[in-house]
């Protein structure tokens, strides 16, 4: 799950299989131009955060992607472009 607020980017990482929290997952903001803005581990809660600053890129360097990276070959990633899905 992920939450925006005045402070930066917040997320909630969580295993499918047992929706317990996940502890040092890699994840790794990328801009428009697949430029590394930044990455962030989940703390022992599985909360990570990326800072507003790391945010207010315009053009090419604006966040497109948050890619999030597991244990074995695990991998997801966040379009930040498209629309919130609200349940």
């Amino acid at each position: 799950a992920a939450y925006e607020s005045e402070d930066g980017l917040y997320f909630a990482v969580r295993s499918y299989n047992s929706g317990k929290p996940l502890s040092g997952i890699k994840l790794r903001l990328l801009s428009r131009d697949n430029t590394i803005i930044s990455e962030v581990l989940s703390d022992g809660s599985g909360h990570a955060q990326f800072a507003k600053a790391l945010l207010l890129g315009e053009g090419g360097k604006e966040p497109k992607l948050v890619q999030a990276f597991g244990t074995g070959d695990d991998f997801t990633f966040m379009d930040l472009q498209q629309p919130a899905l609200d349940l």
